[in-house]
């Protein structure tokens, strides 16, 4: 498992250098162009492009996660990838069914005017293509295929990349041209990902693994949206009490703090379905301990490193108008990174005890299940963003 590991970390960490670093390196000129004002309405979509993906679709990826590397039968693997495939476009589908037309009252509720209403329709799209391309991207983690996820990735990033520039250096189009370009990126890698993984899909949809998938994933939801306020409050608070210029300036302090997670993602794209498929192995938690001391020595260099040349990477990054961003940008490296380590807790989704978390939480849960013996158990969980928005 530990030279694995370090193989498929190798490859998931060179495609998200490559991929995150194209946008990160487009942000001197994203900066230039786009208005604080601009970021912050940006950064509002990709909230709510987060919040959505945690809720309509019951994380359904992670149930495929847990039961996908169990089964050995083709058509059992068949049975619940294309379960997990069609439940998610049937939600994302009926999700823009019905913002779609209420996009001028949704635009006044979430961006504070109707006049963004053109910018929440194509967020609508990206939302949709987003979500799929979530799903069917990581399926080719759950099949161990980390080449083919690097592929994706890479050229997701590229047309996403090379539509934003387009559209908004070329084209001057704004704040809706970034929107474009995420929605091209999303619906190529979904396209790329069902092409390299259409074996594993057919038109069946199986209610009983759909159960048993939601059945793992369902008390992951309200967890994974505990972690989504811890994550995301900040900006709902800084939108809310101030503005959306506030917003933008913290939003690039960001994404410049994000750099951490171009290293990190090598361990998070190869440690999680590692685990899941060598569990059973006495020597796990030893090579895993091993893996997480490494995590940690990495992690404080990358710490130190942003802490001392903050104000160099602001002038690098931005303009003046940015540089106030400089105050919060140790701290959100810091934040970054402990978010990071939730994948060295993976317990309780091992063992299938995610239920108790929701008995945990929930008094009347507890009541309703203690007929069965079920061990109420803390349950801690996170969820990243995938998103490539610059």
């Amino acid at each position: 498992m530990f030279r694995q590991f370090f193989k498929d970390s190798v490859i998931y960490g060179f495609s998200s250098i490559l991929t995150r670093g194209v946008i990160l390196l487009l942000l001197p000129l994203y900066t230039r162009v786009l208005s604080p004002v601009d970021y912050g309405i940006i950064d509002v979509i990709l909230v709510l492009t987060n919040l959505i993906n945690l809720t309509i679709a019951l994380e359904i990826s992670q149930g495929l996660a847990r039961y996908f590397p169990e089964v050995k039968s083709k058509s059992e693997r068949i049975g619940y990838a294309s379960t997990a495939l069609w439940f998610t476009v049937a939600v994302y589908t009926l999700f823009a069914a019905l913002a779609l037309p209420s996009a001028t009252t949704l635009s006044y509720w979430i961006l504070d005017s109707p006049e963004y209403r053109s910018i929440f329709q194509i967020s609508v799209f990206a939302i949709w293509s987003n979500g799929i391309f979530y799903l069917t991207q990581n399926q080719l983690r759950w099949e161990l295929k980390p080449k083919l996820y690097a592929t994706t990735s890479i050229i997701s990033t590229f047309v996403l990349t090379g539509t934003s520039v387009i559209l908004v250096l070329g084209i001057d189009l704004g704040v809706i041209g970034v929107i474009y370009g995420q929605f091209a990126g999303s619906i190529t890698g979904a396209a790329l990902a069902l092409f390299f993984t259409r074996e594993s899909y057919n038109l069946i949809f199986d209610w009983n693994k759909w159960k048993q998938m939601v059945r793992f994933s369902l008390p992951l939801v309200p967890s994974s949206l505990g972690v989504f306020v811890s994550l995301y409050i900040d900006r709902i608070i800084i939108k809310e009490f101030m503005s959306l210029r506030d917003l933008g300036i913290f939003g690039v302090g960001y994404r410049i703090a994000s750099i951490v997670s171009i290293v990190m993602v090598g361990f998070q794209g190869a440690l999680t379905p590692l685990i899941y498929t060598y569990h059973h192995d006495p020597r796990t938690p030893q090579e895993l301990a091993r893996i997480f001391r490494y995590f940690v020595a990495i992690a404080l260099l990358i710490f130190v490193t942003v802490s001392i040349f903050t104000q160099e990477l602001l002038i690098l990054f931005t303009n003046p108008e940015y540089y106030a961003a400089g105050s919060v940008l140790p701290l959100l490296t810091l934040a970054i990174l402990l978010s990071t380590m939730y994948i060295f807790a993976p317990g309780l989704s091992i063992t299938k005890k995610n239920r108790n978390d929701c008995c945990y939480q929930y008094p009347w849960c507890a009541t309703q299940h203690r007929s069965k013996s079920l061990t109420r158990t803390s349950f801690w969980t996170s969820w990243r963003s995938n998103s490539n928005m610059p």
